[in-house]
């Protein structure tokens, strides 16, 4: 795969629909080989059942009803186990604003909002704050290694997921904003994190919302009722790691691409320049910017071309004379400047067009303001 690289990419976003394919194909268990064995569903559902009690018991949350998995029609290798996602996480609403806490002790905390949540990331440049009571911080608390996913937003927003990396003391998740923990060393939370992401985690939040017109929301019942594909432990570690070094790969290759972009761009105008005498301004993102000389000697028609040849540029001179400056022909040419001197480059060689002399060029004059 790493030899073809080159083949697959033209432009730097085509690197971002491959991406996006390799995490499909590491969630359906077709990125490396499986493991024969099966993974250890009862100690992690019995870790989830363990914690779940634990924070009923220390008033973190109320007991919850019974929720069975949703179905899917997702094939995932054999050896796999798919559970409802409430069977191996806890899951916690977040605090909900405006609440009355008159006479009751409170702290005020940054909280997560909707906008925070990327995939796979945080945005926290834009964080609020928020009072609560101080009794429940622990409950409302995001501690590192949650899980944090979007209740709602734009519809192909839902179910945003993040793993909260720490860092920022007493931070707390809105109630728009759910927090799982996966309390078993048997799955991983960057495991969840990459199938909730997925286009597999997508679909099924996207079919799942309640959608009105631009907005869309899950809400807790839903998220638990997720069936979530379980490999052995030591294949996810595979998984993962092998995604991570592809997806560095398809990195290098953006990089690679934006550079040859930025070169081919360059030569492109130096070349223009030395050909024609057009000096070729450029800003800071290498775009091309018209020409803010002139050509004192113009491009001149050579030979007639047939009809059938592919001779645009001498084609435009036929209509205006056999003859127009180089940066007219260029923008009557309507295309990018790399093309327009491949093109040139083309019909100069077959004498459609007279090869230029480098030109004599003169500043353009400024326009005269109109009274």
């Amino acid at each position: 795969m790493q030899a073809n690289f080159g083949r697959l990419f033209r432009e730097p976003a085509d690197v971002d629909d491959f991406i996006a394919e390799l995490k499909n194909l590491a969630v359906r268990g077709v990125l490396v080989d499986a493991e024969r064995t099966a993974p250890d569903l009862a100690r992690i559902t019995a870790d989830c059942s363990a914690l779940r009690s634990e924070y009923i018991a220390k008033g973190l949350m109320r007991r919850q009803k019974i929720v069975g998995m949703a179905e899917s029609d997702i094939a995932y290798p054999s050896r796999w186990a798919v559970a409802a996602f409430d069977e191996v996480a806890v899951v916690i609403g977040g605090v909900t604003k405006g609440r009355d806490l008159r006479g009751k002790p409170v702290v005020v905390c940054p909280y997560l909002a909707v906008a925070n949540v990327q995939r796979g990331y945080f945005k926290l440049e834009s964080l609020k704050s928020i009072e609560i009571a101080e009794d429940e911080l622990p409950k409302y608390q995001v501690l590192e290694g949650d899980l944090l996913i979007t209740e709602g937003g734009d519809w192909d927003k839902v179910g945003r997921t993040a793993i909260w990396p720490g860092g920022l003391e007493r931070c707390l998740h809105q109630n728009h904003v759910f927090k799982a923990r996966v309390p078993s060393a048997q799955l991983l939370a960057e495991w969840v994190q990459l199938v909730f992401n997925s286009d597999v985690g997508r679909d099924y939040f996207a079919g799942a919302s309640k959608q009105t017109t631009n907005l869309a929301s899950i809400n807790m019942t839903q998220l638990r009722s997720f069936p979530l594909p379980i490999p052995p432990l030591e294949e996810q570690r595979r998984i993962l790691d092998s995604l991570a070094a592809l997806i560095d790969l398809c990195e290098e290759w953006r990089r690679q691409l934006k550079h040859r972009r930025d070169l081919a761009s360059l030569f492109a105008a130096a070349s223009v320049s030395a050909l024609t005498g057009i000096n070729i301004e450029r800003d800071e993102d290498t775009a091309v910017k018209a020409p803010q000389i002139e050509l004192i000697a113009p491009l001149r028609l050579g030979t007639l071309p047939d009809v059938k040849d592919q001779a645009p540029l001498a084609t435009l001179l036929t209509r205006h004379q056999g003859e127009m400056s180089a940066r007219d022909l260029y923008q009557r040419f309507g295309r990018e400047i790399e093309t327009f001197y491949a093109q040139l480059k083309i019909e100069v060689a077959h004498g459609w067009i007279i090869e230029p002399t480098v030109a004599t060029v003169r500043a353009k004059p400024a326009e005269t303001a109109r009274a």
